[in-house]
């Protein structure tokens, strides 16, 4: 439960770096919307979150392929921050169509989020802070903040859904 409060912050603060208080393809769905979830999350200790902290207050770099790399130099060149990297490449939809598919499977299925599925939930919310700030026309910022609110709001239910039932 404290590891999920601790990625939880960790959002917070990436959305705080971001200073947040063109056409997109629908083809990088991904394993978790195909029924097929990882066995593993990034995220398996309080060690882990410490991690997934300290990359996120370094910054993200997302290019124009969407892909994500680490503006830290030295986190992005160790052994944590590449694997950091490629989970989130691996894991995190890059769409709007693609979160909006994520957030209904979600709604759909039990009412506790597998783990993976709630940092994929906390991830998401962090990258859609990112393609909101980078967005130049209104109607993308917002677009993108809405997803981020119902990102966010997901993560918070699960955090709420499992305070009650442990």
């Amino acid at each position: 439960m404290w590891v999920k409060t601790l990625l939880l912050l960790c959002a917070w603060v990436s959305f705080s770096v971001c200073g947040i208080v063109g056409p997109q393809k629908n083809t990088d769905v991904p394993t978790i919307l195909h029924g097929g979830v990882a066995s593993q999350s990034f995220t398996k200790s309080g060690h882990d979150a410490a991690l997934v902290y300290e990359f996120l207050l370094g910054g993200l770099d997302i290019n124009s392929d969407n892909n994500i790399s680490l503006m830290d130099e030295e986190l992005a060149s160790m052994r944590q921050g590449r694997a950091f990297t490629a989970h989130l490449n691996d894991h995190v939809p890059k769409t709007l169509v693609a979160m909006e598919k994520l957030l209904a499977l979600s709604s759909t299925q039990e009412k506790s989020l597998h783990p993976l599925r709630f940092e994929i939930f906390i991830l998401g919310a962090v990258y859609s802070a990112y393609q909101m700030k980078r967005q130049t026309s209104e109607q993308d910022q917002q677009a993108w903040g809405g997803v981020l609110a119902r990102l966010a709001n997901a993560a918070l239910s699960d955090l709420r859904s499992n305070a009650i039932s442990n």
